[in-house]
C-alpha cells in the first residue's frame, strides 16, 4: 500500500468521525492486508485527532478476540483531548455509531519502557508503573457493523477508540491481587457487570508487556508520563442518555460518567 492509498483511508476514517457518518467498512483499494499497514493508516488517523496521552489496548480477552475474530490485542491511542477525570459528563450525540463503556485497569508511567530494551515481562513493566487508575474507556467505531469489519480495520480506525475516563490515581496497589480483584458496573444504581483482571491477558500487567513488546517491534518505547489502558474485565455495557455509570474498583477506588443527549 503506497503513501496516496493510506492517506486515502486516514481521511475517509477521518471524515466519518467528523460528520457522524459511519463507513460500510474502508473500500477494498484501500482496506489494509497487514498490521504494518494498519498501524500506518492509524498513525495518519492520530496525527489528525490532536495531541496523544498515552495507549489503550483492544481484544484482550478471549471473548472480544473471538468476537473481533482475531488471535492477538491490538493498540490504539489515547487522546488527550478524549480523556477526562471522573467524575465526568459525556454526551452521546459525540459518538459516531455506539457509545459503549468497558471497566479497565490503566497505568500511569513514571519511567520509559524504551524499545531497545524490549523484550519486556510483567515484572520489569511494573516497575515503571507510577500509579493505577481505575478507569472507564467509551468504545466508538465509524463502521457499521464493526464487529465484521475485521482487526486490521479496527486498527486502522484507531483500535475502536472513544473516550476515556479516569479515577483518582491509587499508589499502593502493588499488593493487590489485580488478576483476582473484583469490579463491578452499576448503571443508575442498577449491577449490570461483574468482572476482575484476569480476564485481561490474565493480569493487566501482562496486557502492559504485550503493548511495550509489541510497540517496540515497530521501533517505538513507550514514555513516561504516558497513560495505558489494558482491556475490558467485564462485559461492554451500552449506554443512553440519561444513565450514569459507575465502575467500582473497592479499595482500589471508582470512576464514574454521566451520559446526557
Amino acid at each position: 500500500m503506497d503513501e496516496a492509498t493510506m492517506n486515502k483511508a486516514a481521511a475517509l476514517i477521518g471524515v466519518a468521525r467528523r460528520r457522524k457518518e459511519p463507513l460500510a467498512g474502508l473500500p477494498e483499494g484501500c482496506r489494509p492486508q497487514t498490521p504494518e499497514e494498519a498501524y500506518a493508516i492509524q498513525d495518519k488517523v492520530v496525527q489528525g485527532l490532536g495531541p496523544t496521552a498515552g495507549w489503550k489496548v483492544g481484544a484482550t480477552s478471549k471473548f472480544a478476540q473471538e468476537l473481533l475474530a482475531t488471535e492477538e490485542p491490538f493498540r490504539g491511542r489515547l487522546i488527550k483531548g478524549r480523556c477526562h477525570g471522573s467524575p465526568a459528563t459525556l454526551s452521546v450525540g459525540d459518538f459516531t455509531t455506539m457509545c459503549r463503556i468497558e471497566i479497565e485497569y490503566a497505568f500511569r508511567l513514571g519511567r520509559d519502557l524504551p524499545a531497545l530494551s524490549a523484550p519486556y515481562d510483567r515484572d520489569s513493566v511494573a516497575e515503571a508503573v507510577e500509579v493505577l487508575l481505575p478507569a472507564f474507556e467509551i468504545i466508538d467505531s465509524r463502521y457499521t457493523d464493526w464487529t465484521k469489519r475485521g482487526a486490521l480495520q479496527l486498527i486502522a480506525d484507531n483500535g475502536c477508540g472513544g473516550q476515556f475516563v479516569m479515577g483518582a490515581p491509587v499508589t499502593d496497589w502493588r499488593d493487590v491481587d489485580l488478576a483476582g480483584h473484583s469490579i463491578t458496573i452499576t448503571v443508575n444504581g442498577e449491577l449490570v457487570s461483574t468482572g476482575s483482571g484476569d480476564r485481561v491477558l490474565g493480569h493487566p500487567l501482562n496486557a502492559l508487556a504485550w503493548l511495550a513488546n509489541d510497540a517496540a517491534s515497530s521501533g517505538q518505547g513507550l514514555a513516561a508520563g504516558e497513560m495505558v489502558t489494558t482491556g475490558s474485565c467485564a462485559d461492554i455495557v451500552a449506554v443512553e442518555p440519561g444513565q450514569t455509570a459507575l465502575g467500582d474498583f473497592g479499595a482500589l477506588g471508582s470512576v464514574t460518567i454521566e451520559f446526557v443527549v
